[in-house]
């Protein structure tokens, strides 16, 4: 039983795989960069993580948090005062610099790459 089940999820994991394959090699044949895909992921978990709640995404002024246009273009990060790098924004989201929740059991490095990629682009 537990052979047939770990086949089956094997299996199905491998379906997966090469569906995303396929839909990803589409979209590099339709002029659509991995880049622009990790930002449109990142937009995406900026509003399902919830950080769109706090952070403006169009202005520099403060909902709860700060707001995040232009933030790579800044020298520091609005709240730590930390340099503006992508290993200083990962560092926030892991552990946090002040009243921010930590994202550390709930996110993935992927899923911080696509965000760092879609603030990127503010």
């Amino acid at each position: 039983m537990r052979k047939t089940v770990l086949k089956h999820v094997t299996t199905s994991v491998m379906i997966i795989f090469v569906a995303a394959s396929i839909l990803f090699s589409a979209l590099r044949v339709m002029g659509i960069s991995e880049v622009q895909i990790s930002t449109k992921k990142g937009a995406m978990l900026f509003s399902k993580k919830g950080c769109s709640q706090c952070h403006y995404t169009d202005r520099q002024t403060s909902k709860i948090g700060p707001g995040f246009k232009d933030l790579f273009k800044r020298d520091n990060l609005p709240a730590s005062q930390r340099p503006v790098t992508e290993e200083n924004i990962r560092q926030q989201l892991i552990s946090p610099y002040n009243a921010m929740p930590s994202f550390k059991e709930s996110i993935t490095d992927d899923q911080i790459n696509y965000l760092i990629e879609y603030l990127n682009t503010l």
